[in-house]
């Protein structure tokens, strides 16, 4: 696992830990708290997203409610919802804001003198979109990919007015930036885990953006936004990272 710091002039002391999946939460914790940050956020994909047959996804999954609570015992700690809490339900996202964790659910919260908003990621507005069209739909279905995954376009109108000051805002998807308006600042992602293999400086793959991605890892800018992308904390697919080794993004003034 390596350590990328980025420097942005007026941000706080901030951790990125994106795409965590339920992974080795001891490990990343250690390495968090040695750099001491005024702030975590974690820009989705915190749980697998696998279905238990009884109980909730956070508890099933036994290292997020403690990776959680770590990240708080660390720092104030804040989290979008990106594409794999699409099968979290009300009491999931109650117990992460029990563990001390600040759920931004397209909202913008001020702290400490900054703006922090999370886009919500468009897989939890489809499947919020389908239950409501289904009541009688089971609360958590058999799979995790199901009848709602159709739907690719995030809610947006309520970042057409940006509060005043410093603003981050969490966005799982490094792929809406293009579609974000001008004059949020400081975005921070994930999602595309680095492209998977890194040849020649370039992801190869990654979801949602195809082969030879644009937005995979590092800096890029557009108009008067920036956006940070981690290559996250593990990897959840059958094939191994080549070239990629996962990774925790720090920003610095």
């Amino acid at each position: 696992m390596t350590e990328t710091v980025y420097h942005v002039p007026g941000a706080p002391r901030t951790a990125v830990l994106s795409d965590f999946h339920n992974g080795d939460a001891t490990r990343v914790l250690e390495r968090v708290c040695q750099r001491v940050p005024e702030l975590i956020c974690l820009p989705g994909d915190v749980v697998v997203g696998v279905i238990p047959k009884t109980g909730l996804v956070v508890e099933s999954e036994r290292n997020v409610l403690p990776f959680l609570r770590g990240c708080v015992a660390i720092a104030p700690t804040f989290m979008s919802l990106g594409n794999h809490e699409s099968v979290l339900c009300e009491e999931d996202i109650a117990a992460i804001h029990a563990a001390g964790v600040n759920v931004l659910d397209n909202a913008w919260v001020s702290f400490d003198g900054l703006n922090i908003g999370g886009l919500t990621s468009p897989r939890v507005l489809d499947r919020r979109a389908y239950l409501a069209a289904h009541p009688s739909a089971e609360l958590y279905p058999k799979r995790r990919r199901g009848p709602w995954t159709r739907i690719r376009t995030p809610e947006l109108a309520w970042l057409a007015a940006p509060p005043e000051g410093f603003r981050l805002l969490m966005c799982h998807h490094p792929e809406l930036f293009p579609q974000l308006p001008d004059g949020i600042g400081l975005t921070c992602a994930g999602h595309a885990h680095g492209g998977q293999w890194r040849a020649f400086g370039r992801g190869v793959y990654a979801p949602d953006q195809g082969l030879f991605p644009t937005y995979t890892s590092g800096v890029h800018r557009l108009g008067g936004n920036c956006m940070v992308i981690s290559r996250g904390l593990t990897n959840t697919y059958p094939i191994p990272r080549l070239n990629n080794p996962t990774e925790i993004v720090f920003l610095e003034p």
